[in-house]
């Protein structure tokens, strides 16, 4: 239905010459209207859906090819890292301490 007719159906109902024909157009309209969003709607939902379905089944597929020589390989690279960090921690205390002694 048109915004046109719409305004001209209630612009009769305002002057109460409004018939059942007129309320019958009305209601098919919307649902009609209504329909037609909802099949969007179950459309979108079913390709989010299978997108879902895609990522889980890669997620699946990352945890059931995870090897324990991968996990050892990023505790190595995490522990490098830490060392790392620490070395150089002590590297500012010893360049304190020797500021100290010289004072």
């Amino acid at each position: 239905m048109k915004a046109s007719r719409l305004k001209q159906i209630l612009e009769s109902a305002e002057q109460g010459i409004a018939t059942v024909n007129d309320a019958v157009e009305i209601a098919g309209a919307a649902l009609s209207s209504t329909s037609r969003s909802n099949t969007e709607i179950k459309q979108m939902i079913q390709e989010v859906m299978k997108m879902l379905t895609a990522m889980q089944a890669q997620i699946d597929f990352l945890y059931q090819n995870n090897s324990p020589i991968y996990a050892a390989i990023l505790e190595d690279d995490a522990e490098e890292e830490f060392e790392g960090a620490l070395d150089s921690d002590d590297s500012d205390d010893e360049d304190l301490n020797e500021s100290e002694e010289q004072e």
